[in-house]
């Protein structure tokens, strides 16, 4: 998911990958139900739309390639797989030691194909701010968010779990409120209130 993401920024502006990846929520709405042979809940469809546009508006779009728009599909293919292929090991395993899983699969991964991509210096020492870096994206953004994310699947499941994947874009905009003192536009607050209702038309439901 990562290597396609940051793939796409050299064909694409972040926000429009964003509004890609931002399908999520509509797509796990319908596979979601499918891959355990039920049929869609029409409302939650609707939800996963609603929180797709909020969060597309939130994010705003931007210039993409075709080789950008290919790879930020190949990022939204990679986020639905992530949660489709846990659903039936998750009660056998539970969250934490399915995202151990898929971190250390990732790592092998990761690990053996940067050298063949980028060559031998690669795998090189990273900085203190590089480190630091890593250690924010190792902590909360993956550790924390994956052990969440597989949590939260038995329990509302996974069409509903994927609207939450929505907020992504409002999480940024506040935090950039917080850090930087951004104060959201009145698209931006338009966006994120779309958002709110689909979520909450899709937990209701």
């Amino acid at each position: 998911f990562n290597v396609f993401v940051l793939a796409a920024l050299d064909h694409a502006e972040p926000g429009a990958i964003g509004v890609v990846v931002g399908g999520v929520p509509i797509v796990l709405a319908i596979a979601g139900p499918l891959s355990r042979g039920a049929r869609p809940a029409r409302v939650t469809v609707t939800a996963g739309v609603a929180v797709a546009l909020g969060a597309g508006v939130v994010q705003g779009g931007g210039h993409v390639s075709a080789a950008g728009i290919v790879l930020a599909l190949g990022a939204l293919a990679c986020e639905v797989g992530f949660t489709l292929c846990a659903v039936p090991v998750i009660p056998r395993l539970g969250p934490l030691n399915v995202s151990i899983g898929a971190c250390a699969i990732a790592a092998v991964l990761l690990a053996g194909g940067a050298p063949l991509v980028h060559g031998a210096g690669a795998l090189m020492a990273p900085t203190a701010r590089e480190a630091t870096a890593i250690v924010v994206l190792a902590v909360a953004i993956t550790a924390v968010a994956f052990v969440a994310w597989y949590w939260a699947i038995p329990i509302l499941g996974t069409d509903r779990t994927g609207l939450f994947a929505g907020l992504t874009p409002v999480g940024t905009l506040a935090t950039a409120a917080v850090v930087y003192g951004a104060v959201p536009g009145p698209v931006e607050v338009v966006g994120t209130l779309v958002v709110a209702a689909g979520v909450t038309l899709g937990l209701r439901a």
